[in-house]
């Protein structure tokens, strides 16, 4: 029986006053310059689930996630004010703890307060974990985020049963920031990824791993109005870019065409069924040509080059048309000494990738 999407809300680790709960995260929405499906999808006809209810047992144990994840916290604040520099900001905001209206929580297993450039930071132990009606804590993979300039945030959390199990996956994005050169230069990036609970192991759900790759997939959301929430991926083609000191903002993150990949019923998903396809093709329709497009913006000129080799590797050009694009106009791809110019050496990079689809 196909689920209903669900947007979850989040409990907020604080200081030993009872927290406050922090407004409900807004769903990231991808919204493509594309005129819509030449063939209307059908709707779904399932009828919706019943109401979550957690048992007493869960809310117990959510209660001591959030009450552990809470006690880390502060211990890295008291360590923070020990440091040069400012306190970690607004550390106590990290979510932690169940997610409303599902099985899956959020816990923070260790924070270790450090010094950046520019103020203080934190290194942040914490994992995903599933919690059953009788109240057994399930812990996933330790995961570790570096933040300073603003707190581990939530951008996207989706709970949907894709496989049809009876246990609902977990579709989570976050965004974490740290200080690169100083106050004013930071380093902010997203990461997202579908954690599943399956064989009493809380794990990556690897139909979207498959379809992702390493970086993850971009949001979720029911692009089709079939019912099921669909992924936006971007293949190998996104990285987040230190720059030198001095330039800039202290990084940039390229990032090629978020395309398309269909929830298919059973659980998989796919890049090359005809919506999918129809889809790529409006959003890019023909290899590109210039790669690199003059203005006078230069964050605007590296993020169209970004998506222009995405969709050109989509279309076979060769690494070598590419280079030699990207070496025609590398002056407009160096920011600060061109002999320096870590974003042209990863795109230069990015022109032997596999793109996740094929427009040929």
């Amino acid at each position: 029986m196909r689920r209903l999407l669900l947007l979850l809300l989040l409990a907020a680790c604080s200081s030993p006053a009872p927290p406050t709960p922090l407004p409900r995260p807004t769903s990231l929405t991808y919204a493509p310059s594309v005129p819509p499906f030449a063939t209307p999808p059908q709707p779904s006809s399932s009828p919706p689930p019943p109401a979550f209810v957690r048992t007493p047992a869960a809310e117990e144990a959510c209660r001591k996630i959030e009450d552990s994840s809470r006690q880390a916290m502060n211990r890295a604040l008291a360590a923070s004010e020990e440091l040069q520099g400012d306190p970690v900001p607004d550390l106590t905001r990290t979510p932690c703890g169940c997610l409303d209206r599902t099985s899956w929580a959020l816990a923070i297993e260790k924070a270790n307060a450090t010094s950046c450039k520019g103020g203080s930071c934190a290194q942040i132990r914490w994992h995903v974990a599933h919690v059953s009606p009788s109240g057994v804590v399930t812990a996933g993979p330790t995961l570790q985020d570096l933040v300073g300039g603003h707190p581990l945030r939530i951008v996207q959390a989706l709970a949907y049963d894709w496989d049809s199990d009876g246990e609902p996956e977990l579709f989570l994005r976050r965004s974490r920031a740290f200080f690169a050169c100083g106050r004013e230069a930071q380093i902010a990036d997203e990461r997202a990824d579908v954690w599943t609970f399956h064989t009493n192991q809380v794990e990556l759900y690897e139909p979207a791993r498959r379809i992702a790759g390493e970086v993850g997939p971009l949001a979720a959301s029911d692009e089709d109005g079939d019912g099921r929430p669909d992924l936006r991926v971007e293949g190998p083609f996104r990285a987040t870019v230190p720059l030198p000191c001095g330039e800039a903002s202290g990084a940039v993150v390229l990032a090629g065409h978020g395309w398309l990949a269909r929830s298919l019923p059973g659980g998989e998903f796919s890049l090359t069924d005809d919506l999918a396809r129809s889809e790529h093709r409006q959003a890019c329709p023909r290899p590109p040509s210039p790669l690199i497009l003059p203005s006078p913006k230069p964050m605007l000129v590296l993020a169209a080059a970004a998506r222009n080799l995405a969709c050109a590797r989509a279309w076979g050009v060769s690494g070598q048309e590419l280079r030699e694009e990207l070496e025609a106009g590398r002056a407009s791809l160096c920011l600060g000494e061109p002999g320096r110019c870590p974003v042209f050496r990863e795109l230069w990079r990015w022109t032997d990738l596999a793109a996740p689809t094929s427009l040929q």
